[in-house]
């Protein structure tokens, strides 16, 4: 073989050898990242597991604070009275805004009666119907 032959034999060997072991650390790097998503996992599982046993043995507020629940806890059994009729806005709690959108808000409450979860749409009439939306408002309500 030439001296350019092996030259080239040389340049070629050496080139692949980095490209194996760019590839190598590539792939490194990649497991370095599963395992760290994979310690997150099973920090977070750790966590919920954590809350679910507070939630059980009656600690509501920390188990809250662990779990970074929504919804506030449920209200004890003297406050519950078992009617299903809500009269008024003052048979919900507000927890949250779920978001807006062409007829009003929606927000996240809490019926008083159960401590059920729900989600409520707040319209204002004046606007819904100054913009001729009352059919479809109407016809949302039927289905709804």
């Amino acid at each position: 073989m030439t001296d350019g032959g092996e030259a080239e034999l040389a340049a070629a060997l050496a080139q692949r050898i980095a490209s194996l072991e760019l590839e190598a650390q590539a792939q490194a790097e990649a497991e370095e990242e599963e395992a760290r998503l994979a310690a997150e996992r099973e920090a977070f599982r750790k966590q919920r597991k954590q809350a679910k046993k507070l939630r059980r043995s009656g600690a509501g507020d920390a188990a809250a604070e662990v779990s970074g629940a929504v919804l506030p806890r449920e209200p004890p059994a003297g406050e519950i009275t078992g009617d299903r009729r809500a009269c008024s806005l003052d048979a919900f709690v507000p927890v949250c805004k779920l978001g807006e959108g062409g007829f009003g808000r929606v927000h996240l409450v809490r019926w008083r009666g159960d401590g059920a979860a729900c989600a409520m749409k707040v319209v204002l009439l004046s606007e819904a119907l100054s913009a001729s939306m009352a059919p479809q408002l109407l016809a949302e309500r039927a289905v709804l």
